[in-house]
């Protein structure tokens, strides 16, 4: 989806089998009935959503057995769920949000668990960098 920019309802991306996710412009969820964005169930290895700042409800990131990584840097508004991703370390969900939150008072709420526990982040030159064991 690498020319999507906005749209007015939910984006819900379920694929079990789906590997890698591009979605370089989207900048916008919500303007009307049911925006959030979902993307569930997959075995994508990291979701990059750069350019992503508004997001009228809900970001949904769940069921994903092999992610490991995440970005929105440039989110200012909307609820995140992180959860349920065995392979994510929760240390770099935590820190993740933090960052998220202090840049932005519409970082409203979250829900997150049963991330990866066990696990050590340290932020090197503004990167979160996850440290676990084998």
């Amino acid at each position: 989806l690498p020319l999507l920019e906005s749209t007015a309802s939910t984006i819900h991306i379920y694929s079990p089998s789906l590997e890698s996710l591009s979605m370089p412009s989207l900048r916008t969820v919500g303007t009307g009935e049911y925006p959030d964005l979902y993307i569930t169930d997959s075995k994508v290895q990291s979701i990059h959503l750069d350019n992503l700042v508004f997001v009228a409800q809900l970001v949904r990131l769940t069921g994903h057995s092999q992610l490991t990584t995440f970005t929105f840097p440039k989110l200012r508004r909307g609820a995140l769920w992180i959860a349920q991703n065995p392979a994510l370390p929760e240390c770099f969900v935590d820190e993740t949000i933090a960052q998220l939150k202090a840049a932005s008072e519409d970082i409203t709420s979250y829900n997150v668990g049963a991330n990866r526990t066990g696990c050590l982040c340290d932020v090197v030159d503004d990167t979160i960098v996850a440290t676990c064991p084998h």
